[in-house]
């Protein structure tokens, strides 16, 4: 969800535009989002920092009207249960009193979740049943091992369908700096966000997300 300073900040950039010091420079403004999801991210926040970055403590927000949507397009075939188990955990309503949610036991998954998932093997002429499966998970360190996992279970059938890339690393020192500091193995191993692994483990019919750099 878009912190209030982005919300400000483009009502100041309209007003410039528009040479019109109404708000958002005198244009009809729709926003759209669940209060329900995630708010903004405060680094080393504390939960009062997280509710005080929200749009709704914006000195923009009382100019806005409030539509509140009543159908869940996503989960209407799904059921009336699911659909309602969904708006009881978003208005904190499934909780007890130590803020814990009873999930249903046809919710929760008893195996390995790779294999509730995807099965024990992978057929990578099976494409387009793959994409429609996924699995979230909330760290990189998880998201790497069980992609890891989910890989060996593809199958191939000749050892070129399966390949490794390594990427190059390297620091660039000023002069008189030691390169001492930063060797490159050091550098293979680090994991920054938003960044690939150094190996880069693929094989043939595996689905691989490619998130292109945007444009300068």
């Amino acid at each position: 969800m878009a912190p209030k300073c982005a919300l400000e900040a483009v009502d100041v950039l309209l007003r410039d535009i528009m040479q019109n010091d109404k708000p958002f420079g005198g244009k009809l403004f729709i926003i759209g989002g669940d209060f329900r999801q995630v708010l903004p991210i405060v680094e080393h926040g504390r939960r009062e920092d997280f509710v005080d970055a929200c749009v709704k403590r914006s000195v923009l927000w009382s100019l806005f009207k409030v539509h509140c949507l009543q159908a869940n397009m996503r989960a209407r075939d799904a059921g009336r249960d699911w659909h309602d188990f969904l708006l009881d955990i978003g208005n904190a309503v499934a909780n007890d009193a130590k803020g814990r949610v009873h999930v249903r036991e046809e919710l929760i998954c008893t195996r390995n979740i790779v294999t509730e998932i995807f099965g024990e093997t992978i057929d990578p002429s099976e494409t387009e049943n793959i994409c429609e499966r996924a699995i979230l998970a909330p760290r990189n360190v998880h998201v790497r091992k069980l992609n890891d996992e989910a890989l060996e279970r593809l199958r191939v059938l000749r050892p070129q369908d399966e390949r490794v890339y390594k990427s190059v690393d390297e620091a660039q020192y000023q002069e008189g700096n030691s390169g001492e500091l930063h060797i490159t193995e050091y550098l293979n191993v680090l994991e920054p966000t938003r960044m690939p692994p150094h190996e880069l483990r693929l094989k043939k019919g595996a689905i691989v997300n490619c998130h292109a750099p945007p444009q300068s």
